[in-house]
């Protein structure tokens, strides 16, 4: 069955009496839009809505092996930091970031000048939180956008800075199921 935005403005007008027909109509329009545009995107659309009658509604593919919907959790994390920093409308600062292991972390020689093996370096520093093996951050600047990521099997700068350790645990405690906090 085909309905139209305007099938939907009486019965949702009825539970929010305060908004009026055009308003909801705007609100409709826009929520569509970007529901469209974000699966265009190939990213998945996850509602949750958990007030009077709470629900769940997933738009994107769900699989029973547990190492694809890892791989897939990982990828569609990266995704939609993409997909809010293009909505943000958020400046590119300059760096790239390189995400690595405690073992890495720890070879790297003191000195000045880093030598990093094997190593992806990432635009967005929100995209490393999502990767569980990834221990520390470290930033380097770049005179070009060069995409979102990009691999080099040796990339050596003195210009590296440290950033910190990685933030996965306290961006993914539902994940890991520890809302201790």
């Amino acid at each position: 069955m085909v309905t139209e935005i305007s099938d939907y403005i009486d019965t949702i007008q009825q539970r929010y009496q305060y908004l009026t027909k055009d308003e909801i109509k705007k609100i409709l329009a826009y929520g569509l839009r970007q529901y469209a545009w974000v699966n265009k995107m190939h990213a998945d659309v996850l509602i949750c809505y958990k007030q009077d009658d709470p629900m769940i509604a997933h738009c994107g593919p769900l699989g029973f092996d547990s190492l694809k919907h890892y791989h897939r959790f990982i990828i569609k994390n990266r995704m939609r930091e993409r997909v809010l920093y293009y909505l943000k409308k958020e400046k590119w600062d300059g760096y790239y970031y390189i995400g690595l292991t405690d073992e890495e972390h720890n070879s790297l020689k003191k000195g000045k000048v880093k030598t990093f093996k094997n190593v992806y370096l990432t635009k967005l520093k929100k995209e490393l939180y999502h990767i569980p093996f990834v221990k520390h951050i470290w930033k380097v600047p770049m005179i070009d956008d060069l995409g979102w990521r990009f691999f080099r099997e040796e990339f050596k700068t003195d210009q590296a800075e440290y950033i910190g350790e990685n933030q996965y645990e306290k961006y993914h405690k539902c994940f890991l199921k520890r809302n201790d906090e």
